[in-house]
């Protein structure tokens, strides 16, 4: 399957590109919301995966303009804001799940092939 990445932090892109192609999938890699949301058209992936906080267009935005756009593919927020607030706003935006960061490499593999099922 194919997946894009958005995340303003290298490693952690790195790291999640790391995880995902380990379990078969093409992954696609943005540093921004802008980037995410040209990539999205571009590689018209099955799932996204956004970190919240972002230079540009934050995740939460980023969601939003693609769900406005139609994408109907799974979304899974990756953030190190773990509050109820930021937890609401990114379901409301149109998330599908919301994992925080610190995240276990497995649970997060897990989380994306039963999005992917």
């Amino acid at each position: 399957m194919r997946i894009l990445i958005a995340d303003d932090e290298a490693s952690i892109r790195a790291l999640v590109e790391k995880i995902l192609r380990g379990k078969g999938h093409e992954c696609f890699s943005a540093c921004d919301g802008e980037e995410a949301v040209e990539l999205f058209r571009q590689a018209s992936p099955d799932l996204v995966i956004l970190d919240v906080m972002m230079p540009v267009c934050d995740g939460f935005q980023t969601c939003e303009i693609l769900r406005a756009r139609g994408a109907a593919v799974p979304i899974l927020f990756l953030s190190a804001r773990g509050d109820m607030i930021d937890k609401t706003v990114g379901f409301r935006a149109g998330g599908d799940d919301y994992i925080v960061k610190p995240f276990d490499a497995q649970e997060l593999g897990l989380r994306v092939d039963a999005h992917l099922r």
